[in-house]
This record gives structure tokens, sequence and C-alpha cells, in this order.
């Protein structure tokens, strides 16, 4: 790619009242925890969709409001993530030999944002483009304080079930399962 060849994004590809449009839709479509087969044909029923969202992941961390929520204004600035895509790539060298480079390649972290949450559970979406397959996502706490809810006196333990999925997109909108937060009483042998 030249120095003047410009990056086309998807925000590039459609007209900017498109754009609006079917993002504020897709926003709204998420305040009413869709499905993901509902998902899936709303994204599909226009070219449009598909152009937007048809090589997007999304995915919810979902716990009980009993453990608590991240200190921060946002529930989702309580989370962080890595996204990494497997990356193969290979050349003849000066001497016809094959050079094989291949890895786990970094791309842009995913996106968080508040979820609607209901009467026992707090839920941050997360997103990110689909790239090159396989897909690895890794889901982490960002490390800012919680505000628990019960026993300060007891040790707990936060964590993520499961941390994150190594999977292969279809071509369209992905949707993987949910993540939940645990915390877990830590049991030590003082006695």
């Amino acid at each position: 790619m030249s120095a003047r060849t410009k990056t086309r994004t998807k925000r590039d590809a459609v007209s900017p009242e498109a754009w609006t449009r079917e993002t504020q839709a897709f926003a709204e479509l998420l305040k009413r925890k869709p499905s993901k087969p509902r998902l899936s044909r709303w994204v599909n029923e226009s070219a449009v969709r598909k152009e937007l969202f048809g090589l997007t992941v999304l995915g919810v961390i979902r716990w009980p409001k009993e453990l608590g929520r991240p200190g921060t204004p946002t529930l989702a600035e309580g989370f962080v993530g890595v996204h990494q895509w497997w990356f193969s790539e290979w050349h003849l060298g000066l001497g016809g030999e094959i050079i094989e480079t291949e890895g786990w390649a970094h791309s842009d972290p995913p996106q968080f944002w508040d979820a609607p949450d209901d009467a026992g559970h707090y839920r941050v979406y997360y997103s990110f483009p689909e790239r090159a397959n396989p897909n690895w996502i890794e889901i982490r706490f960002s490390g800012v304080r919680w505000i628990e809810t019960g026993s300060a006196h007891l040790p707990y333990a936060w964590s993520l079930t499961p941390r994150g999925f190594i999977f292969t997109g279809q071509g369209g909108l992905t949707v993987l399962p949910s993540i939940t937060v645990e915390r877990r009483l830590i049991l030590t042998n003082r006695i």
C-alpha cells in the first residue's frame, strides 16, 4: 500500500445518514437483549447493515448485582480486552526455499460499553472487528477498584469465566457466549 492510499473504513463505505441511522438502530436493538438469531437476521436484512456489522464480533459480560460493580462512572471502565488473530504468511526465498512466518498478531482492543441491566444483573457489551481466522479474545479486569457488597472481612477473589475465546468467524456477525463475573471465597489453612 502506498503512502497515498487511503484505508477504507466501514464508515466510509456508506453515507453518513445511513451510518447514523443504522448505528442508532443497532444500539436500540441491543437495549432489548436480542437473541443471536435475531441479531443475525437484523444484520442480514440490508446491504448497509452487512457492510457495517457483517464482520463484527459482539460479546457480553454479565454478573449478579450482589457482587458489586466497578467504582467508576461506567461499568465498562471495569474491563479491558486483548484481541489477537492468527497471522500466517509465506514467500519464496532467494534460493527458492519457502519461508513461512506465523503467530498471533495484535489487533485493536475491543470497545466496551454499558448494556441495559435487569433487576438482578449488570451487563457490559464489547465488540471488535473480526480479523483473519482464527481470532483470540481475552477479557480482563481493568484494575479499578470495585464497590463491593457483602462482608468486607472475608477474603474474596474475583474472576471472569471464561476469560475469553478462540474462535473462527463465519463471515457474518459473530455473537460470543456470555462471560460471567464470579466472586469466590479464598480458603486458607490458618489453624
